[in-house]
């Protein structure tokens, strides 16, 4: 039972990584659509930089807590 509660526990953190990840994505982006008429190309340049990073470090987020899930299930 002790590995399963690790995977829960690994599982757990990885959501929070994620939802963390995605409040702050809609957070940029919303500041985007806020302030794109008023700032500099410089920060909307970096903004979009950091969207598309974040972006691609939620869908690997993602791909891990979906292959923790599968493993999860394979331990029962």
């Amino acid at each position: 039972m002790a590995k399963i509660d690790e995977i829960k526990e690994w599982l757990n953190f990885l959501n929070r990584l994620f939802t963390i990840g995605l409040v702050t994505l809609l957070g940029i982006v919303g500041w985007l659509f806020m302030n794109y008429t008023m700032v500099s190309y410089v920060l909307i340049a970096s903004a979009l930089i950091g969207v598309l990073v974040l972006t691609v470090i939620l869908i690997l987020l993602s791909k891990k807590i979906i292959s923790n899930i599968k493993m999860m299930k394979d331990l029962k």
